[in-house]
């Protein structure tokens, strides 16, 4: 009899008690309205929170517990709903019942009846204040980072760019916003970096592109920019993550380096002369494209080794240039010396090899030289060997050492005298 009663009663309850029931036991701040905007329900986690009476917030009373100052803004925004029908989302500070203000978001989406009219309003409520913070916390992280940084959505609009972005164009964020940004870049590297960024959204891919910015004092600086996606379970993609990194004076070396390579190389092609080096080991470890040629080397098999090189050499000059190696390894002085070169085409060339040894840390470190081709010049002696100096000996050319003055590394020759 008891269970029948009790069945009896929870049946009697009407459908919105219930659901008022279930609703005042959400943490959920929850909250309704009237199609005029008239507040009439605020749930028991919002009374809670405020620390207050329905009746002390029914109505438009609840615009009593938001800052003053946000108090035009959110009433505007409501009204705005109200008029249009469209659904609410405003944020404001509400006072908590300790008195503390806390940053709140606000959604409230309507609910029409059959002919289309708004019947009824319904709100909730959720404290941002912690999250905003963090955000803000990472905003200034973002923002103080030397690196220029940014975030897109799905689609590539570019949603965010930090300060140091702002500061390098000295543009306002909505300048760089969407694709505004195009109009900061170089309009002839525009075309290509828009198509390799369309690629990558529609493919889901890493973005990584070169392309000329200008910059707040109008000079074009040439900046490596790279985008990640970041992809939901599903691997769909829900954010782009960028940055980009100002490389002007790194390509301005490379051409630099490659202006001066090209002069090198040509001067030595123009000289008949090639340059060398090699460690105390006896390992080759750099051979100039000219060496190779003079030599008959094929480039494409890399550097030859020092028993390579010795092969060339004439037989009868050969035990010579073996023992010229030899003693400038074991005693590091360096070479100036002739010797008869035989390619694997016949050719015989003769040469003349000067060398160094290169210090660091008060040791020999390796050897560096040229070899220069001086078949035409050369008086026609078909004896090799050493340039004589004037007791008959071979003559050292003397020592490089490397010294650290003024972040340059300087060449120091030390001659060396006859002993």
């Amino acid at each position: 009899m008891k269970a029948t009663a009790t069945e009896a009663t929870e049946r009697s309850i009407p459908v919105e008690d219930a659901l008022r029931l279930v609703i005042d036991t959400t943490p959920t701040l929850i909250h309704t309205a009237r199609p005029d905007g008239y507040i009439d329900y605020f749930n028991k986690a919002w009374l809670e929170f405020f620390g207050k009476s329905l009746g002390d917030v029914r109505g438009w009373r609840w615009t009593d517990v938001v800052h003053p100052e946000d108090v035009a803004g959110i009433v505007r925004k409501w009204q705005d709903a109200l008029e249009t029908g469209e659904p609410f989302e405003w944020e404001t500070r509400v006072r908590r019942a300790d008195g503390e203000y806390r940053l709140m978001l606000h959604r409230k989406l309507p609910l029409r009846g059959e002919t289309g009219a708004i019947v009824k309003w319904f709100g909730s409520s959720r404290d941002i204040q912690d999250e905003k913070a963090a955000q803000e916390q990472m905003r200034l992280v973002v923002d103080s980072t030397p690196a220029l940084l940014q975030s897109a959505r799905p689609d590539g609009y570019i949603d965010f760019v930090n300060k140091g972005w702002l500061d390098f164009v000295g543009l306002p964020m909505e300048r760089m916003l969407g694709w505004e940004w195009t109009k900061a870049f170089y309009p002839d590297d525009i075309d290509e970096l828009v198509e390799t960024w369309k690629r990558a959204i529609a493919t889901g891919t890493p973005f990584q592109d070169e392309g000329r910015v200008r910059r707040a004092d109008g000079e074009y600086r040439t900046l490596l920019h790279n985008k990640r996606p970041l992809k939901d379970k599903f691997g769909k993609v829900v954010k782009w993550y960028g940055s980009s990194i100002d490389i002007e004076d790194r390509k301005q070396a490379e051409e630099r380096l490659r202006q001066s390579e090209f002069y090198l190389h040509e001067g030595q092609r123009l000289s008949h002369c090639g340059s060398w080096s090699f460690k105390p080991s006896g390992g080759c470890d750099y051979c100039s494209l000219e060496l190779l040629n003079i030599l008959g080397f094929d480039p494409a098999k890399g550097i030859p080794s020092i028993p390579d090189y010795l092969n060339l050499v004439h037989p009868d000059d050969r035990p010579s240039a073996e023992a010229t190696i030899k003693r400038m390894i074991a005693e590091g002085i360096g070479c100036d010396v002739k010797k008869r070169i035989v390619r694997k085409d016949g050719a015989t060339r003769v040469a003349r090899c000067v060398g160094v040894p290169m210090f660091e840390g008060g040791k020999v470190a390796r050897f560096i030289g040229t070899l220069m081709d001086i078949t035409e010049q050369d008086s026609g002696t078909a004896a090799s060997g050493s340039v004589p100096n004037a007791s008959g000996g071979a003559q050292p050319y003397g020592e490089l050492r490397l010294e650290r003055f003024d972040r340059r590394l300087v060449l120091v020759r030390r001659e060396l005298s006859d002993s």
